[in-house]
């Protein structure tokens, strides 16, 4: 074009250009349709993962730009990273109140030099056991920081390697000398969403620390945390870094006691304290102290000890990083044990406040309930007095223009006026809509700006879901369906028994979110019943999600130590019922009624462990077979709420207090010993030394007693149920014969009540489904949801065709004229007065040639849409030509016009 820019080679320049233009554009659409056909969660979730954040941008890492510190642009990386370095409030060391702290100091020293009680737990050197429990929790992919020692090199340690890391691990324990690399964390600025990339302060410093270090630190915090829990010190009013405990639990009594007073005729006054950085202004020395006060000492103290101090950050951006400095104040990020430091630290801050409270973390709120909004201000000022001086003791610090205050009422006159509170001289901001815990509160508690919230993000969300495919093209119904749950579905059940309390209105909003994503999953027309998407699809409905989550919610308050203010909220709570807004306690009382939980509770226990199924009347089987082919057979029941889980623990322990019983009376028959379990969730419990629940702990307690006393090899070995093994299915025989024994008096374990609940919400579900009044062609075929459907081996485009004609909702004349009456009902190809979908597959003559090639010989709805993937397979291509073949005559009629 340059050189001969002619009329005729600019035809041929704009040609080709198109042409090429033309032909990327179809290489990207076919690359971006074989990745999303191709894309399979059970084979590599993270891809699919990856590629879904992408598309929604927040992978995308962003090193400072040019930065803007006042009136000066930083350009050069060394200048970035020591601006960045030296806006963190962890090097700067503060010296207020110098007398008193030197008088804490000197205490300090005193309690250390005193001698203390010696407990193993503090001094006793880490096993493998121990080691190898703290290794399971390590994640995969993470940055190896400072020694460059990533975790997945950890975990291909074999035994002689994990001996040599426990060996250096427990040389530190017994020196409380630290390397100096698990001291060091390199910081990377991370910018935050929606702020300026040109303002230094607009980056979270994320902080990578030594996997090592992290290692060594989680085993030391396995053994600090089970003792504080034990020993329950940790105060009841902290919800944060709790195993068990959830945002939930705050915001329940939080909306319980709004609730309630709103049905007293009261009014809620709640201020939101915002601790400002609280968990990086950790005053090191101070937390010494309060690990001393409560009773921590021996070598675990002094690693402690010692591993806060001196320790160094560096700032790395791109590809250049900082001189080390030394980080005055605060807890290293990233590690377990500083959660817990944390929890120390802050733990008797609660008990300052006299007023109602709730703490998560350093997420505190405060609130008073009170006809008069006057009297609550009044007791909310002395409580602030009484946190601001707290906070100056221990070197915390209240952001004055961050904690805001709301009051929660159903008076417009009360909603209306401003009311006095004030942190040291400065008047508290009003806020009409506060968050806590990421819940947006309003003055009702009707919830309608959080849900809509929801909805906005879950929409949003779905859309880059959409884009994975089609109703011709994309990824197939299973991948969707995990998409769906894992990325939109678990968005929008964000403290799900909350939403509860919402009215129904609002509550729709989600319910048609979920209603779009299974229409889409299932590639159904707008028509299809949202119910049939949903069977089909085996997605619960979100109401009966939503009940569900509140019987579990109220079921684990009520297995909880009598102190928790939640436990003591229910046990004491009595409806009033002046109006007809519903709290949380409201809608348990009547689910109750519905659901017959048993009231013999077993105290809340957390277990770790693969599914399992739950029972009513629960029974164990055991077959033991002797070397010399003798058989001894038990059987037994476990009681009336039995899990499977419980009752294989007790199968497992019954087979060992026979064997002892045996070993005792004949010592010559002392051998080793192989039990094959098929509850593989009990096994891997026992592996982990994961002892959250009773009957778990019982049998480890017998194993143990066991193994001290012969000194035989026990071998615990899975096997797989109904697998035809003559012995497990004689066990199987076993367990079915103890069921039907009378049953025990037991309590019931929370996992035991979590499966009744869900058992009876799949049943409500299924019920409904039965007596619904759409849908039934699918009904008919599909009463309950088939996760083995042969549908699941086909692509896309053929799922959607099936299941279009599954449920009748297919793009034929007879079903487009109910939607749109000018479309006339007849058949296009043999004039019958109605085209439907069983009217094309097994009555028009004119496709008759179709069928003999694709349909079976005899066909009906049963062989041609529920039978094998190649039947299906050859069923869609049927509906597929037929669509052909209409096509083509309408644009045959088309040009003869």
């Amino acid at each position: 074009m340059e050189k001969n820019p002619t009329i005729e080679n600019k035809i041929f320049y704009n040609k080709t250009s198109a042409l090429v233009k033309r032909k990327v554009k179809t290489a990207k659409k076919e690359k971006w349709t074989k990745t999303c056909e191709n894309l399979d969660l059970r084979k590599d979730g993270a891809k699919a993962w990856s590629l879904l954040n992408n598309l929604n941008g927040e992978k995308r890492r962003q090193n400072p730009k040019p930065l803007s510190t006042g009136d000066e642009t930083i350009v050069e990386d060394q200048k970035k990273q020591k601006s960045s370095t030296s806006t963190s409030p962890l090097l700067t060391k503060r010296k207020e109140q110098r007398k008193r702290i030197k008088i804490l100091l000197r205490k300090l020293k005193q309690k250390e030099k005193a001698p203390g009680v010696n407990l193993s737990l503090f001094e006793d050197c880490f096993k493998l056991s121990e080691l190898n429990r703290a290794m399971k929790k390590l994640k995969l992919r993470k940055s190896p920081g400072p020694g460059r020692l990533h975790n997945e090199m950890l975990l291909h340690l074999d035994l002689e390697g994990k001996k040599v890391l426990l060996k250096l691990i427990n040389k530190t324990w017994g020196t409380s000398i630290i390397p100096s690399a698990w001291q060091t964390a390199i910081v990377t600025p991370i910018l935050k969403k929606g702020k300026p990339a040109e303002d230094v302060k607009s980056y979270r410093p994320i902080h990578l620390i030594s996997c090592l270090g992290k290692l060594a630190g989680r085993m030391i915090n396995n053994r600090l945390y089970w003792w504080l829990e034990s020993n329950k010190i940790l105060n009841p009013n902290q919800a944060g870094f709790r195993t068990g405990q959830q945002t939930e639990d705050q915001l329940f009594r939080l909306s319980q006691k709004v609730i309630d007073g709103f049905q007293k005729k009261k009014n809620t006054t709640a201020v939101f304290v915002d601790l400002q950085q609280a968990y990086d202004r950790v005053w090191r020395k101070g937390l010494l102290w309060k690990m001393r006060e409560v009773g921590i000492h021996g070598r675990l103290y002094q690693w402690v000890k010692y591993f806060l101090v001196n320790r160094m950050i560096q700032t790395k951006i791109n590809n250049g990083i900082s001189s080390k400095l030394i980080q005055e104040e605060g807890l290293p990020q990233g590690s377990s044990l500083s959660c817990t430091l944390f929890l120390i630290f802050i733990n008797d801050l609660p008990d300052v406040v006299q007023t109602e409270k709730a703490l998560y973390a350093d997420d505190l709120v405060i609130w008073h309930t009170n006809k008069h909004p006057g009297i609550s201000a009044r007791l909310l000022n002395e409580d602030l007095d009484r946190l601001q001086n707290y906070c100056d003791k221990w070197k915390l610090k209240i952001n004055s223009s961050k904690t805001v205050y709301s009051v929660f009422t159903k008076s417009h006159i009360v909603a209306k006026k401003n009311i006095r509170l004030s942190l040291r001289g400065t008047n508290l901001k009003k806020e009409e809509i506060p968050i806590y815990l990421g819940v947006k509160l309003d003055r009702q508690l009707a919830l309608k700006e959080h849900i809509q919230d929801l909805r906005g993000r879950a929409n949003k969300r779905l859309q880059f879901v959409k884009r994975l495919a089609s109703t011709s093209w994309g990824a197939d119904k299973n991948t969707l369906r995990q998409l769906y749950i894992g990325y939109v579905r678990s968005l929008m059940e964000y403290n799900l028994a909350l939403q509860s309390i919402s009215n129904k209105t609002n509550k729709d909003l989600l319910d048609r979110v979920q209603s779009q994503a299974v229409h889409f999953i299932s590639g159904g027309m707008r028509s299809t019943p949202t119910a049939a998407c949903e069977i089909y699809t085996n997605i619960e409905p979100l109401g009966l999600r939503r009940d569900a989550a509140v019987m579990n919610m109220v079921e684990r308050y009520k297995r909880s130590d009598k102190s928790h203010p939640n436990r003591q909220l229910i046990d004491t709570w009595k409806p009033t019922g002046r109006l007809k807004q519903k709290s949380v306690m409201d809608i348990a009382t009547y689910l109750q009624e519905k659901h017959h939980l048993p009231n013999n509770r077993e105290n809340l226990q957390h277990f770790y462990g693969s599914a399992f199924k739950g029972t009513i009347n629960g029974g164990y089987g055991v077959r033991i077979q002797y070397p010399d082919k003798t058989k001894e057979e038990l059987s037994e029941s476990c009681g009336s709420y039995c899990s499977n889980y419980e009752a294989g623990a007790f199968a497992i322990e019954a087979a060992i207090f026979q064997l002892t019983s045996l070993f005792s009376l004949y010592p010559e028959k002392t051998q080793n010993i192989v039990i094959f379990s098929d509850s593989k969730s009990v096994l891997e419990a026992l592996q982990n030394e994961s002892l959250q629940n009773s009957s778990l702990k019982s049998l480890f307690l017998t194993i143990d007693s066991f193994l001290k006393t012969y000194d035989v090899d026990l071998t615990l070995q899975w096997i797989p149920g109904h697998c035809n093994i003559t012995g497990n299915e004689r066990a199987d025989t076993l367990a079915k014969k103890g069921s039907t024994a009378q049953q025990q008096n037991t309590t019931t374990s929370f996992r035991t009540a979590q499966q009744i609940i869900r058992n009876n919400s799949t049943k409500e579900w299924l019920n409904g489904w039965a007596t619904g009044k759409t849908g039934r062609s699918l009904f008919t075929y599909m009463a309950t949801p088939n996760p083995k459907d042969s549908i699941n081996f086909l692509e896309r485009r053929d799922q959607v065709i099936i299941f279009r004609l599954r449920t009748h909702h297919a793009p034929v004349n007879a079903h487009l004229n109910r939607i749109q009456p000018m479309t006339p009902p007849v058949c296009h190809f043999c004039d019958a007065p109605y085209e439907t979908t069983t009217h094309l597959l097994f009555q028009c003559t004119s496709l008759q040639d179709l069928g003999e090639e694709y349909l079976p010989p005899r066909p009906d709805a049963w062989n041609t849409l529920y039978s094998n993937s190649q039947q299906l397979k050859k069923t869609s291509t049927f509906y597929s030509q037929m669509s052909s073949r209409r096509a083509k005559a309408q644009t045959t009629a088309g040009s003869d016009k």
